[in-house]
């Protein structure tokens, strides 16, 4: 998973998140994992992404300086669709709340076929709750 990181932030190590990488296709159809081309598609076909995330709340207390505990975190899944490398639009699909108790993420969206753009771009955005 790859991140861009604006600094003085904390961030996590990459052992503290475990994610599962990128599911993609169309609604109600067994998903695939996501290629650089998803071969077929069309402006007039909806698509779902899906993805997991489980986290080390051990590994997360220790980077963010609180107790595994106390920490709690919300996971958003957002997709941004336009012609070049940043996108037209953002759309926030899913959020998930996730702590010492409930480790797991599970997130899933649908991209509306007129809102989709030549580009696709997913985020899986994590931020102290």
């Amino acid at each position: 998973m790859s991140s861009r990181i604006a600094y003085p932030f904390l961030t996590l190590p990459d052992g503290a998140v475990g994610f599962r990488g990128w599911m993609i296709g169309d609604p109600g159809e067994p998903l695939q994992p996501a290629n650089d081309i998803f071969d077929g598609w069309d402006y007039e076909r909806d698509l779902e992404v899906h993805t997991e995330c489980r986290f080390n709340f051990e590994r997360v207390a220790d980077a963010l300086g609180v107790t595994a505990s106390d920490a709690v975190l919300r996971v958003t899944l957002k997709a941004g669709t336009g012609a070049g490398t940043l996108p037209r639009r953002l759309d926030r699909l899913a959020t998930a709340v996730v702590s010492l108790g409930s480790p797991h993420a599970v997130l899933s969206g649908r991209i509306l076929s007129g809102r989709a753009s030549s580009r696709l771009r997913l985020e899986c955005a994590v931020t102290l709750d």
